[in-house]
């Protein structure tokens, strides 16, 4: 339910974070894969039909489900600062090619 709904209705946010946190310039379009209370897996395609998928573990993992969708946010608004700063630090995600 839930990675149906971020599929359908956030792939360029999951698109930013891939680009913002993991650094994957050339992601054309992104996807939640999976999620748990320590992070997510997202999966990148590119224009030339090249797929990654990188796990990112959140800096603190979540007590709550409630906690899920702010945490998802706050990685969204820290990928697109991160892709307007390019000099800018990755935050504390632990981040781990698939």
């Amino acid at each position: 339910m839930v990675i149906d709904h971020v599929n359908d209705d956030h792939r360029p946010e999951m698109r930013d974070i891939l680009r913002g946190i993991c650094r994957i310039d050339w992601v054309e379009d992104g996807e939640l894969a999976s999620f748990d209370q320590g992070g997510i897996e997202a999966l990148g395609f590119g224009a030339d039909g090249q797929t990654v998928r990188y796990e990112i573990r959140f800096p603190q993992a979540l007590d709550k489900p409630k906690e899920f969708r702010p945490a998802l946010i706050k990685m969204v608004h820290q990928a697109r600062a991160l892709l307007e700063d390019q000099t800018a630090t990755t935050p504390e995600y632990t981040i781990k090619a698939r």
